[in-house]
């Protein structure tokens, strides 16, 4: 069990600064990921230091179809293969793809709206080269090729019954299952 020594919204007086922590992915260095308001934050193995922050802002040109996309805008799941960590950029209605070595962007979803697009997304896992997404305000899951976003499969739909969902929001993986 580790505990963060820090501050939300304040002053961390030698701890770590959040302001709005949520989602955490463990990478396989043992780092801490968290999705903090419009960044994801790495964190030393012992959560005592920040190694650095991912936020994808300034990343010019936006990929194509994505115009006016800046940066992360309330970050929810992360999923991670050790080289990418995949974010659920849930206000912006997209999937990212960050490069951890760098930050840099590499892959972006169809946003919603789009063919394909994932609207309000929230939790993610990964397994091999797919990605699942709890595509909330679609009550579906979608089913990326990880490297790519592009959609693979999607299941689900709106409603109470075996096979239906009422917002998904999280997603989790065991060996190559759902």
């Amino acid at each position: 069990l580790l505990q963060l020594r820090g501050s939300v919204g304040g002053n961390a007086a030698g701890g770590i600064e959040l302001v709005r922590p949520g989602f955490v992915a463990l990478l396989p260095t043992g780092a801490i990921a968290i999705a903090d308001n419009h960044k994801v934050r790495l964190l030393s193995a012992d959560g005592t230091r920040v190694l650095s922050t991912l936020d994808a802002a300034g990343e010019e040109p936006a990929p194509e179809g994505h115009s006016g996309l800046r940066g992360l805008y309330h970050p929810m799941g992360l999923a991670t293969d050790g080289r990418v960590i995949w974010v659920a950029d849930r206000s912006n209605h997209c999937v990212q793809g960050l490069r951890l070595s760098d930050g840099r962007r590499v892959s972006v979803s169809a946003r919603g709206g789009q063919a394909h697009g994932v609207w309000g997304p929230y939790g993610l896992a990964h397994s091999d080269d797919r990605l699942f997404a709890a595509d909330s305000n679609n009550d579906r899951i979608v089913v990326f090729h990880a490297p790519t976003l592009r959609v693979q499969q999607t299941f689900g739909g709106s409603g109470s019954m075996d096979g239906e969902f009422d917002r998904p929001r999280g997603v989790a993986t065991h060996a190559a299952e759902l």
